[in-house]
C-alpha cells in the first residue's frame, strides 16, 4: 500500500526539523566535528538538489498542460509533449545544478543525454526533439565559464564569449564516446530529408498557418499566424509547402538569477542572459553542427532607481 500523503508531509517537517535544530544551534554543529558537518551538508545539498529537479519537471509538466497539449511523463523521458506526429513533440530531461562549480553543469548534461541515448530506460520517440533542460540555481555559478564556488557571486561576462565557450563545451559533450551519446549522434545522422524535395530550411517559430480574419472572416481576406512562436525546433520545407521535423539535440540552459553581461548598454541600463539554447542537428550538407538558437536576455533600465524597469528580450 503506497504511502499517505499525510506521511509524506510528516516525515518532510521531520526532516526540517532535525536539520533547523542543528544549524540554529552553533554549540551542536561544532560539537559535530569536520567529518559530521561534511555529511550533513552533502545531504542536505543532494536533498535541496532533488527538491528543485522535480519542481523544474513540474513546473514543465504543468507548462504544458496550460497549452492543452497531451503530456507523458517517466516512459520516453521527464517529460514528453505532443502526440509523435506532431510537429512541435519532444521529450525532456529537466535537471536543476544547485553546485557552484562550472563542471557540475557539464556533468549532469552528460548524464542528461546518457538518458536521452537510452541508458536509463527512457527511449525518446523518433520524431521527438530531444531536450536536455537545465535550471541552475543560485548565482555563482558561471556555466560555461571556468570556476565557481560558494559564497562568491560570479563575474559579469560579454554574450559573446559565454555564446562561443557553450558551444564548445556542448560540442565537446555530445562527441564524448559513451554509449548514450553515441546512440543519440547515431539517431541524429540518420535524419536524410527523406519527405521530398527541400526547397528551404528554418525554424518552426517562422512557420505560419492561415486563419480565418479575427475582424471579418467573411469580407476580409484569412491572416496568417504562428502556431509555435517560441519553438527553436529545426524544420525544412518540401515542394508543395509541406513542413517537417529535422532531428534535433536541444541543450537549453536557464539561469535562475540572470548571469550579468559587459555589453554595451545605453546610459542607465544593463543587461542579463535569463537563458541560452544550443542545438544540434544534421545540417542538409550532412554534417552535424552545433549552435546557438536563442538567447533570452532581460534588460534593466535604472534611471528612476525607486522604479527599475526589467524588459525580457528574445533573440
Amino acid at each position: 500500500m503506497p504511502q499517505s500523503t499525510d506521511e509524506l508531509k510528516g516525515r518532510v517537517d521531520q526532516i526540517s526539523a532535525i536539520f533547523k535544530s542543528i544549524l540554529d544551534d552553533n554549540h551542536v554543529w561544532t560539537n559535530l566535528g569536520q567529518a559530521k558537518q561534511q555529511q550533513l551538508t552533502t545531504g542536505i545539498n543532494k536533498a535541496y538538489g532533488q527538491a528543485m529537479s522535480f519542481l523544474h519537471e513540474y513546473t514543465t509538466t504543468k507548462a504544458a498542460e496550460n497549452k492543452r497539449r497531451d503530456v507523458i511523463t517517466q516512459t520516453h523521458a521527464d517529460v514528453t509533449v505532443g502526440q509523435a506526429d506532431q510537429l512541435f513533440a519532444k521529450s525532456s530531461e529537466c535537471k536543476s545544478v544547485t553546485k557552484p562549480e562550472k563542471g557540475a553543469v557539464n556533468k549532469i548534461i552528460g548524464e542528461a543525454i546518457e538518458q536521452l541515448g537510452g541508458q536509463t530506460g527512457h527511449t525518446p520517440r523518433a520524431g521527438d526533439v530531444r531536450i536536455v533542460d537545465v535550471k541552475i540555481d543560485g548565482n555563482n555559478n558561471p556555466w560555461p565559464l571556468a570556476g565557481g564556488t560558494y559564497g562568491t557571486d560570479r563575474a559579469a561576462a560579454l554574450l559573446t564569449n559565454i555564446q562561443n565557450q557553450a558551444v564548445a563545451e556542448l560540442n565537446a559533450i555530445v562527441n564524448v564516446n559513451k554509449a548514450g551519446a553515441n546512440a543519440v549522434r547515431t539517431w541524429l545522422t540518420g535524419e536524410d530529408y527523406g519527405k521530398g524535395l527541400v526547397t528551404g530550411t528554418g525554424r518552426l517559430r517562422d512557420v505560419t498557418t492561415s486563419v480565418p480574419n479575427p475582424i471579418n472572416p467573411v469580407m476580409f481576406a484569412p491572416t496568417t499566424q504562428k502556431l509555435n512562436p517560441n519553438s527553436t525546433r529545426p524544420v525544412y520545407q518540401t515542394m508543395g509547402g509541406q513542413v517537417h521535423k529535422i532531428r534535433c539535440l536541444t541543450i537549453k540552459i536557464r539561469y535562475e538569477f540572470p548571469y550579468l553581461l559587459l555589453d554595451a548598454m545605453p546610459q542607465n541600463q544593463f543587461s542579463a542572459l535569463a537563458e541560452i539554447v544550443v542545438q544540434v542537428y544534421r545540417k542538409t550538407d550532412g554534417n552535424l553542427t552545433t549552435e546557438t538558437a536563442k538567447v533570452k536576455k532581460v534588460i534593466y533600465d535604472v534611471t528612476d532607481v525607486n522604479n527599475i524597469q526589467a524588459q525580457v528580450v528574445r533573440v
